[in-house]
């Protein structure tokens, strides 16, 4: 303990230093002129549907209208706006905001920056505060599903339109299916989000285009998660099906002319035809394809630079608040990218940053705390990730190692052996909770895992005291570390003390990133600490399975096309896993997950240190319409409705 509150002194002494060498030389560039809508400022509630007669816009494309240069916002606006309700009403009651100003972000990588990642996610269904337990029209005004959960309707909103002005049909819902989906030189095969119960076994759906408005997805047998998919996995956009088909055409060998293809294909720099639609087709991350693309998102992007990202408001967005205002209120986004995750943190403190979710860091807490007279609010939202979950490698290529990482005694011996406030006191400053509910053995107790040990074999030694395997080779615990995530080196220097002193040699492996991936493909790690997400139980990563049980569940998700067969009992877990993808997303909260997680406590499948910690956000102190009643994920869903108060 004494050891990691030093290194955690050090570091946070060699941050302020820098900071108070550069805060004093970086002049606050924020520029937050703001202008209120016309309606005057009100709670909203999102318990009965408000009356809305007239719609307001804001003042820099009202010019544009009077210039001539946009329609009347009357004619941008589908016939039925959405009211904007990313949060159930009881989480967070939104105030009308106002128009204008700029919000800068940062990154320290040129083609991605994840806090933007969220505020540009538009499904086609959603679901409030990230929560599961309902499900609401988004993108489409409505939506049915049948009884048994095999055919599900959608209606889109009429004259909704592209970024661009040009509307919104089932048209571009047929050439995202017929044309990409089922296309095999663009997708090989349908992806298993698509499929029954989310696996390669599963058969995908067949498309119906009814009209103009409406399609319907019907299934060969119950879904039930298929909403769930549409609304929130894996972050889903509106993309995978509807697709801006005017302006993708143009790269599609179906429907552009051979010589003008061939002309794009060479001016970009591709190979082929799919090279070429592969690098136009997304609306992900920070992506310089982004420029020109018709979207749906609050935002478009309008300029690209290596250092900066520019975007501005979309004059054809669908939403609007209570007041009838047309979303966003802020007016621009900048994206910073600077040369390293330092530098984040220098401009954060600086006041340079109006918002930073993803970059923060609990280890810097202090710092942002001590600099927050340079304009900001430090925000403290319960994380949606378990921050420094062990995965002990189950498929490890030395068959006799994973022997014995397959026996649960093992696992429970290594839980046993960690001190588990140790790691909350002294690397995350005392916050977050002992993980009873997902480790039943969270209690440190060095004598019951030296008991373990013994119990399963490993209780010879070589002579400098180290366990032997049943083998008689030494059974050696190597942590592999790529860097990203400073709490996951101090966790695992603590892991190194806690397992040599239950006979179990553990060294620590700082490597690469790449070959850290590298070595995850050949099943080359024996250790790695990972990030889980159990509070967002919908999500394909939360529990860590596609790094612990790599080979395995490849073999399990292709029907043994690829990987390699597991242990029954982990075949059994995959069944429970693919089991939230095929019931309702009611059943799934009230009965799939809790097994989930009694399997999982039971077994030990990964080793979670800590839960409930808080993420420091780093908020504009001007910035309204922001609360920490929510999993620091779900904040990012209602940028559109921030806005800077005077």
């Amino acid at each position: 303990m004494k050891r990691c509150a030093r290194v955690l002194s050090l570091i946070l002494a060699g941050s302020l230093l820098v900071a108070a060498f550069l805060t004093g030389c970086v002049p606050n560039n924020t520029t937050q002129g703001t202008q209120k809508p016309t309606t005057k400022p009100t709670t909203q509630t999102t318990t009965t549907p408000p009356v809305i007669t007239k719609y307001n816009e804001a003042p820099m494309l009202a010019a544009q209208v009077t210039a001539g240069k946009l329609p009347a916002l009357e004619d941008r606006l589908p016939e039925t706006p959405k009211i904007a309700n990313e949060f159930p009403n009881a989480m967070m009651a939104t105030e009308i905001g106002e128009y204008g100003g700029v919000l800068r972000t940062c990154t320290d990588d040129i083609g991605w920056d994840p806090d933007l990642l969220l505020f540009q996610i538009e499904p086609l269904i959603n679901t409030p505060g990230l929560l599961g337990e309902e499900f609401v029209a988004n993108i489409v005004e409505k939506y049915e599903v049948n009884a048994d959960s095999t055919v599900f309707s959608f209606t889109l909103r009429k004259g909704l339109k592209w970024s661009d002005g040009v509307p919104v049909t089932t048209k571009d819902v047929d050439f995202a299916w017929n044309d990409f989906i089922l296309n095999t030189e663009l997708t090989p095969s349908v992806p298993n989000w698509l499929r029954v119960g989310s696996v390669a076994s599963g058969e995908p759906p067949v498309l119906k285009i009814v009209d103009d408005y409406t399609f319907t997805m019907t299934y060969p047998q119950s879904n039930g998660g298929f909403l769930l998919a549409l609304a929130i996995q894996g972050w889903r956009n509106y993309d995978p099906l509807i697709k801006p088909r005017h302006y993708l055409e143009q790269f599609h060998v179906t429907y552009a002319k051979a010589d003008e293809l061939a002309k794009k294909i060479s001016e970009a720099n591709k190979e082929t035809w799919v090279q070429l639609f592969k690098s136009k087709d997304t609306t992900a991350g920070a992506a310089q394809a982004l420029v020109g693309m018709p979207v749906l998102t609050p935002w478009m992007m309008v300029e690209f630079t290596d250092d900066v990202i520019y975007y501005e408001r979309n004059p054809y967005y669908f939403k609007i608040d209570q007041a009838g205002n047309q979303l966003p209120y802020i007016d621009k986004l900048e994206s910073w990218r600077v040369q390293s995750a330092d530098i984040m943190q220098i401009k954060i403190i600086a006041g340079e940053v109006d918002y930073a979710n993803e970059i923060t860091s609990l280890s810097n807490l202090q710092l942002y705390k001590e600099n927050e007279k340079n304009g900001y609010k430090t925000y403290m939202n319960i994380s949606a990730n378990t921050p420094a979950d062990i995965c002990i490698m189950q498929p490890y290529l030395d068959l006799e190692w994973r022997k014995v990482a397959l026996n649960v005694k093992f696992r429970q011996a290594l839980a046993y052996s960690i001190d588990y406030q140790e790691i909350i006191d002294s690397i995350f400053l005392g916050f977050g909770e002992i993980p009873d509910e997902l480790n039943a053995c969270a209690e440190y107790n060095v004598a019951k895992a030296n008991q373990l040990l013994d119990e399963i074999g490993l209780d010879k030694k070589d002579a400098s005291g180290f366990r032997l395997r049943p083998d008689g080779v030494r059974m050696d615990m190597y942590i592999d570390n790529g860097g990203s995530f400073p709490e996951h080196m101090l966790v695992s220097e603590l892991l190194v003390e806690y397992w040599q002193a239950i006979g179990l040699f553990t060294a620590l492996n700082s490597i690469n990133p790449d070959l850290m991936y590298e070595r995850l493909e050949k099943q080359d790690i024996q250790v790695m600490l990972t990030i889980g997400s159990w509070p967002l139980w919908f999500q394909p990563w939360w529990n860590g399975s596609s790094l612990w049980a790599r080979q395995f569940q490849f073999f399990y998700n292709t029907s043994g096309t690829t990987g390699e067969e597991g242990p029954q009992i982990i075949t059994d877990y995959f069944k429970l896993l693919s089991s939230v993808n095929q019931v309702p997303a009611e059943k799934a909260v009230s009965e799939v997950i809790p097994a989930i997680k009694k399997m999982h406590r039971e077994n030990l499948f990964t080793i979670v240190t800590v839960s409930d910690i808080p993420k420091p956000i780093i908020v504009n102190a001007k910035i309204g319409n922001y609360t920490e009643d929510c999993l620091s994920s779900a904040i990012q869903f209602t940028a559109e409705q921030w806005y800077y108060k005077k």
